[in-house]
């Protein structure tokens, strides 16, 4: 995945892991899921800095599962993050895109530091004629 590949250039140790059947969802599954992992990468950059993060796709029979996770701020770390221009309305746009589709969304502090963020989303099928190609 390109995104996770960018994010490791830029001090992230991202580990990626996909599970259950492969397969291709509704275009506008696989662009919102694909913007929450973005979103949540982003937000570890910002707040996190270099530090270690996972990102688990499942894909069930109903719905497509992801799980971004990082351990917060790396011990030792100078405390100075890599400032990235946004608005600062990511975690509203995740929970807006999850709800346009009917699928639910979890984002917190974790116990031991760092932050997590689990969403579902319907696992609609894609079609070859969703994205205007003959079948």
């Amino acid at each position: 995945m390109e995104l996770v590949d960018r994010m490791r250039t830029l001090g992230i140790d991202v580990r990626l892991t996909l599970s259950g059947q492969q397969r291709p969802l509704a275009q506008r599954v696989e662009l919102s899921a694909y913007r929450i992992v973005q979103e949540a990468l982003t937000n570890i950059l910002k707040h996190a800095g270099p530090t270690r993060a996972e990102v688990s796709l499942h894909f069930g029979a109903e719905q497509f599962v992801g799980r971004i996770t990082d351990e917060g701020p790396r011990a030792g770390a100078d405390g100075s993050r890599t400032r990235i221009p946004g608005a600062g309305n990511g975690l509203i746009g995740m929970h807006e895109r999850v709800r346009i589709l009917g699928g639910t969304i979890r984002t917190e502090r974790r116990v031991h530091g760092g932050f997590e963020v689990v969403f579902t989303l319907p696992a609609i099928p894609g079609a070859a004629q969703e994205n205007g190609s003959p079948e």
